[in-house]
């Protein structure tokens, strides 16, 4: 089971600490506040799906302050991400307790750690063996939550003009890859991989905008790294 933390709803942070068996051995980690760019995607879990930043609450970092009490201040930082990127960011309100894996709102969680609190994602779970702390992320609920994020209207689901730029960016590190062919099976792996991105791509546009394209030649199953 994965170990047990205090959870962040919204501002809100319990501070109860923990047993000694479930102090993560692992640097400290600060917490984050998660939003979303215009046009940011990527291929996630076979699906294009947003690919999210992260604004570290870390005074210095991104026009984060630091106010005279020792207070982290976000509120500034937070602005210019908005006003200078039109950024979007995402609260305890976009993540409700059924699409957590232990159905708590928010999704940031806080764990004990042997030099500090550790903040992680509600989907990065930690499970200790020993005096070794081991992740476990739970991909699909995260990938969940990111289809839900659209599906909500808290981000948009991404137009053929973004999906275009994939593909066209795609293409051209498809290309490179091809020209790696003859240098062995990880080139070939790293061909059909691309190939199943493109594919992925050219799915998700919308059906009389679909582009036609032609699989590349499997390379020799027989060839091997030099």
């Amino acid at each position: 089971m994965p170990i047990e933390t205090n959870y962040i709803a919204g501002a809100a942070v319990s501070d109860n600490g923990g047993t000694a068996s479930a102090v993560l051995n692992t640097a400290p980690r600060p917490r984050h506040d998660l939003y979303f760019v215009p046009g940011s995607y990527a291929i996630i879990g076979n699906k294009v799906r947003p690919q999210l930043k992260q604004l570290v609450w870390q005074a210095g970092v991104n026009n984060v302050e630091q106010t005279q009490d020792g207070r982290i201040d976000m509120t500034g930082a937070r602005a210019r991400m908005v006003q200078n990127k039109g950024a979007t960011f995402l609260t305890a309100a976009h993540c409700p307790a059924h699409l957590t894996p232990d159905k708590q709102p928010g999704y940031m969680r806080r764990y004990p750690g042997v030099a500090g609190p550790v903040y992680l994602e509600a989907w990065e779970l930690p499970h200790k063996r020993g005096a070794r702390t081991i992740m476990a992320p739970d991909e699909a609920g995260y990938q969940a939550w990111l289809d839900y994020l659209m599906d909500s209207g808290a981000v948009p689901h991404p137009d053929d003009i973004v999906i275009d730029d994939l593909l066209s960016r795609s293409e051209h590190m498809r290309a490179a890859v091809e020209s790696r062919l003859n240098k062995g099976a990880r080139a070939t792996e790293a061909a059909s991989l691309m190939d199943d991105h493109l594919k992925v791509l050219d799915d998700a546009r919308s059906a009389p905008t679909k582009r036609k394209r032609t699989a590349k030649a499997a390379q020799p199953a027989d060839e091997v790294d030099a």
